[in-house]
């Protein structure tokens, strides 16, 4: 009986069309690799593009908005999130590891809020938020941040009598 590993007997042709991707213990993957890759299957060719692309997946879950300070960010985050899960772009792990985040950020909105109304007035977090979904409405790739998102953000249209009161003190 032969001590040789099993895979030492294959043709030499056979290996070279198998997946190169080694485990901690030194063996080899026995899938075929994939059409078009140097070296790898179809599942470990996924693996190493999510590891090479996080600017790209980065870019996805954020969309048009530069950073999560609104809801409507963090909501666009985790909608993103959730189609990079569906697509297996992103491990089922990280993905509920993001998704907690997601939860303490929007948990933290009401507090950030307070601070900017604290520090800056009453009126500068809705002008805040507004200020980031015009930028993101300018900036956003057709159909991810529709109009009805910025309009319901928007506060109702103020009376007659407020924009009297505030016309008699804007400067002249």
């Amino acid at each position: 009986m032969s001590s040789k590993p099993a895979h030492s007997t294959r043709p030499a042709q056979e290996r070279q069309n198998q997946c190169q991707q080694l485990t901690s213990d030194g063996r080899r993957c026995l899938m075929p690799r994939m059409k078009g890759h140097p070296t790898f299957c179809f599942i470990h060719a996924q693996r190493q593009q999510q590891i090479l692309d996080p600017k790209r997946v980065i870019a996805e879950l954020l969309g048009p908005f530069e950073d999560l300070k609104t809801a409507n960010a963090v909501n666009h985050a985790l909608a993103g999130l959730f189609l990079l899960t569906a697509q297996n772009r992103i491990p089922p792990r990280n993905a509920a590891i993001l998704a907690y985040i997601g939860q303490l950020l929007l948990q933290t909105l009401g507090p950030v809020e307070s601070e900017i109304r604290d520090a800056w007035g009453y009126k500068s977090w809705g002008q805040a938020v507004r200020q980031v979904l015009w930028d993101a409405s300018q900036a956003q790739a057709p159909g991810q941040l529709t109009q009805a998102t910025i309009e319901a953000s928007l506060p109702p249209p103020q009376r007659k009598e407020e924009k009297k009161d505030e016309g008699a003190l804007a400067p002249a």
